[in-house]
């Protein structure tokens, strides 16, 4: 649809033709950075692996960015990372915790 739009806005004279010629890079810029398949996998962190979901209607590029994703999370250690940054958060956590007391419930 907003292809469309830009392509009929720039087809509009000459002048519009030679402003679509001039303004083609960032505009292909701009749907390369845009593309959902370049930004497909999500991660889903268990305490035992990584799992990356990737949507039901993904094309090669999109599978490709989720496999793409997926082992530069495994390459990177994502899982240990993220089970240090409990583990360190874990006291806080706790402590912040016990100092608030239990929930009570509205007062009148």
């Amino acid at each position: 649809m907003v292809s469309t739009i830009l392509r009929d806005g720039f087809s509009a004279n000459i002048f519009t033709k030679l402003m679509g010629i001039c303004a083609y890079p960032v505009l292909n810029s701009f749907k390369n950075r845009v593309d959902h398949r370049r930004h497909n996998g999500a991660a889903l962190l268990g305490l035992r692996g990584l799992v990356f979901k990737s949507h039901g209607s993904a094309d090669a590029l999109a599978f490709e960015t989720a496999l793409t994703r997926a082992y530069e999370a495994a390459r990177h250690e994502l899982l240990d990372k993220v089970r240090a940054r409990i583990a360190h958060a874990a006291p806080l956590l706790s402590a912040s915790s016990e100092d608030n007391g239990p929930m009570q419930g509205a007062q009148a």
